[in-house]
């Protein structure tokens, strides 16, 4: 295995700076403190590297330099730190700026860096995550790959497949569909009903119990956070708790886990064993742990041989994916993941945090050059006086680690405030790491302030005394300026283009009309998840007659318009395979959604063909369907009373549904799809939501009406509701996020290009003063000088417009792409962001045009 060397750079400086004679000792304990880092990442390694070598950068271990006076190095560093902060404070403006720059521009900038670390090491931390796959299948070649139980469907035993060392089956429970008891209290959670290998794939850090917690069939496993809400400050270890879903039992908690970590795409509040009921009703999941010599192909091909042995979907086929690309890759959607990533969003964020970076840098050069250029003629007599170029190097140098250590520590603080203000308001989920976060600060800043002090010591080792003697650099560093100004406002018009599209994107698809009726509709949890029969007829029994009550007290409210089962009909629907039965052709995939006979009335559904369910002519479960218009174009029918469909998802027998109604199409999905075919089918289960359609501006009323009722039908429980808004809203989020996002880190980078302007006129005002001063006397007024000083940084704001809006518009024609429904580029978002760019640049430039030409002329003469 080849040996890892030590960065070269931290042993250069090192021998530059230390004294010979503690040299080897010192580059002995660098090479023993290296080789201590070798389990550490790469980023990592380096970085504890270079802060090692810095603790040998004491006074009593460099050595003496021959400099100008030929004093010691320590002595002229601290004779150099006087200088900077007396500097500093002459030029309190100008340096308040530099350090406020750097401070805001970097803890912008980490405070993107967090969201994309933590989209990054998603699952990470799991030390067998590379190894643990989820199984999938696919019931014919043309529908989408799924997650199911493939071991019971196909009979397959995983033990038999080569390369796989252990197999989990995962059953998941949303919070609505299960519910933990303690002392008579019922509290809802996320529930993972797990095999006893879970701890064997997932390294969730057990604080309290083992890893074999499992095994016991009566032990469940809870989180924290999870205890804290249901024990308070009692200890949860032995408490003897009941679940209630469509099993019951009663169990101890045996195990403690530490709350799930920001960077994991699973999450739970308990876990409940496998092997304790026989039957789950949630669909499970298959989860196998590879060897090392896994094969996908080899693995696939191992499949299809055992899949053979089942006369069962003879078309599937079965594979697998690695678990950490479905977070990403969003190749299959289960409820065993609580979130899923975009690749698009990381890239998105990405480039912000570059652009961040890249404006900050610009504008604290343009600051610190700036400031250079004021103390050319100090530097002049520094070298007259036989000061060599490495003496004034170094005071750069030192004023820039002020900078560094000051900017630091307030970028540390400001930070750690702003993060929980910036994880709530953009609804991110991350957790803070303050040691990792001010080492990412201080290296982004030392980057920063070491680029600044590069540009400066280039101007200063170009400088020939006489120039600098006479205020003149060989450089010419206005046009410098003009242009990295030019790149700021280009990206800063960029950004708040493509802010605005998206604000105007996301309006759209909020009040875009999808078909139904959108308001006053309340859907809300009622009934628990109906027990097994088999195990609890009495309990069935008593669910039933409680389901028949409370549909009775809604009917019976005068607030209340029409009531129904089933969900919102938003990205709620599952696709299933489907084909004309008469037809010879291979199944489709097809969306389908459940309803009830209300469903159209409680919705406002159009009907334009036959009629829709109904109580009186169908029965739940009945072989009838109703077809939206996509579906009914989709398979080219003319007379729906002549066709019927058929499917093989529902049962291993073929069976054949008739087709009843055909719905106006609707929109059931995100607008970045166009409307698909889709089918309603008449199943629903008695514990299946309440939909509830409320008669105007009684929303208010009603809801007041179901949470006492929900009391009532059960004692102890907590009622909860949303309304359809709020799911049109939540279905969007995403897109709200990006709005968010991108609105505020335009602001930042408006804020930062402003005051990159604001040094080029600082700079350009302080040039000219004696030239105004010249123009006023021969008779120019605030309009010829205004002109003067601004005409140019006019020009460096058209050019940024002009250079940023053909890539703008192609940036965001290609998100708009995205959408099937979606807003047209105008030419006014341009001409408005072009406006108001240019009123923050004219603010920035027009106070110290006025305060010069206000100012007299005789002292603009004077000014040197």
């Amino acid at each position: 295995m080849k040996r890892r060397q030590p960065p070269r750079l931290p042993e250069w400086l090192l021998g530059l700076l230390c004294r010979e004679e503690l040299l080897e000792e010192i580059m002995g304990d660098m090479c023993e403190y290296h080789e201590l880092l070798s389990h550490q990442p790469a980023w990592k390694r380096h970085l504890l590297y270079w802060f090692h070598s810095f603790q040998f950068l004491r006074p009593r271990m460099i050595k003496k330099l021959p400099m100008g006076q030929n004093s010691s190095f320590f002595g002229l560093f601290t004779a150099n730190l006087r200088m900077a902060f007396r500097s500093y404070s002459k030029n309190k403006l100008v340096s308040g700026l530099s350090l406020a720059t750097l401070v805001f521009g970097v803890v912008c900038f980490q405070l993107v860096y967090a969201w994309i670390r933590n989209e990054q090491s998603m699952d990470d931390f799991h030390s067998k995550g590379d190894r643990i796959h989820l199984v999938v299948g696919k019931l014919n070649p043309d529908t989408d790959w799924n997650a199911f139980d493939v071991q019971r469907m196909f009979n397959i035993n995983y033990g038999e497949i080569p390369h796989v060392e252990k197999s989990m089956v995962v059953h998941s429970y949303r919070p609505d569909e299960i519910k933990l008891v303690s002392k008579g209290m019922g509290h809802r959670g996320k529930a993972l009903i797990v095999d006893s290998t879970f701890f064997d794939f997932f390294d969730f850090k057990l604080t309290r119990g083992d890893c074999d917690v499992l095994n016991d069939p009566q032990s469940i496993v809870i989180t924290k956070s999870f205890a804290n809400r249901v024990f308070g400050k009692e200890d949860p270890m032995g408490q003897v708790v009941d679940i209630k879903c469509d099993q019951t039992g009663t169990y101890k908690v045996a195990g403690l886990v530490e709350n799930i970590p920001s960077n994991s795409s699973i999450s739970f509040d308990f876990l409940v064993p496998r092997q304790s009921s026989r039957f789950w009703r949630r669909m499970p999941q298959n989860l196998i742990l590879s060897d090392p010599f896994f094969d996908q192909a080899t693995f696939d091909d191992d499949m299809a041989v055992a899949k053979a042995q089942s006369t069962r979907f003879p078309e599937s086929v079965l594979s697998s994916f690695p678990l950490k690309s479905i977070y990403l890759d969003r190749s299959v959607e289960i409820p065993l993941f609580a979130k899923y990533g975009n690749r698009t969003n990381n890239q998105t964020m990405e480039g912000v945090a570059l652009v961040l970076l890249l404006i900050t840098l610009v504008s604290f050069v343009n600051l610190q050059t700036s400031l250079q250029l004021t103390l050319v003629r100090k530097i002049g007599v520094k070298y007259m006086i036989g000061a060599s170029r490495f003496d004034v190097g170094l005071e750069i140098a030192v004023s820039r680690l002020i900078y560094l250590f000051a900017g630091g520590g307030l970028a540390f603080l400001l930070y750690q405030w702003l993060f929980p203000y910036y994880v709530g308001l953009l609804e991110l989920d991350l957790d803070s790491t303050p040691s990792f976060d001010m080492m990412s600060m201080f290296t982004v800043m030392g980057g920063i302030v070491l680029v600044s002090w590069l540009v400066s010591f280039v101007q200063v080792y170009r400088l020939k005394t006489s120039q600098a003697i006479a205020g003149k650099l060989s450089l010419k560093i206005p046009r410098l300026q003009r242009i990295l100004t030019t790149l700021q406002y280009a990206i800063t018009i960029l950004l708040l283009v493509a802010t605005t599209v998206v604000f105007l994107q996301l309006g759209y698809m909020l009040n875009k009309d999808t078909g139904l009726h959108q308001h006053d509709i309340v859907q809300t949890d009622f009934f628990e998840m109906m027990p097994n029969q088999a195990q609890d007829s009495v309990a069935m029994e008593g669910m039933m007659r409680q389901h028949d009550y409370v549909l009775n007290q809604l009917n019976n409210h005068p607030g209340i318009r029409t009531v129904s089962q089933g969900t919102i009909p938003i990205d709620m629907a599952f696709e299933s395979s489907w084909k004309i039965a008469s037809d010879g052709n291979e199944y489709t995939p097809v969306y389908t959604m459940p309803a009830d006979p209300h469903y159209d009335d409680l919705f406002g559904m159009e009907l334009v063909e036959g009629r829709f369910f109904s109580d009186t002519l169908d029965s739940n479960n009945d072989n009838k369907l109703v077809i939206n218009e996509a579906a009914k174009a989709y398979w080219g029918i003319d007379d729906i009373s002549q066709v019927k469909l058929t499917t093989n998802t529902r049962s291993s027998n073929q069976v054949d549904y008739t087709i009843i109604g055909v719905v106006k199409d609707y929109h059931y999905q995100h607008l970045s799809h166009k409307i698909r075919p889709l089918i309603l089918s008449f199943s629903i289960y008695r514990d299946t939501d309440l939909l509830v359609r409320v008669e105007e501006g009684h929303v208010d009323d009603v809801v007041v009406f179901l949470g006492d009722l929900y009391r009532e039908v059960n004692p102890g429980g907590i009622f909860t509701y949303q309304t359809m808004e709020d799911k049109i809203d939540a279905q969007y989020a995403a897109e709200k996020r990006l709005s968010s996002i991108y609105l505020t880190f335009s602001i930042v980078a408006l804020v930062l290009s402003s005051i990159g302007l604001f040094t080029f006129a600082f700079h350009e005002t302080r040039r000219r003063t004696k030239e105004v001063g010249i123009r006023k006397v021969s008779g120019a007024g605030f309009e010829q000088v205004f002109w003067l000083l601004n005409l140019s940084f006019l020009k460096s704001v058209a050019v940024a417009f002009l250079l940023a809006t053909p890539l703008v518009w192609y940036l965001m024609s290609m998100w708009l792409d995205n959408f099937a429904y979606r807003v047209e580029l105008s030419w006014w978002i341009f001409a408005g962001v072009a406006l108001v760019v240019l009123a923050v640049a004219m603010a920035t430039v027009l106070w110290q045009t006025i305060s010069l030409s206000k100012a007299s002329p005789v002292e603009s003469l004077r000014y040197e």
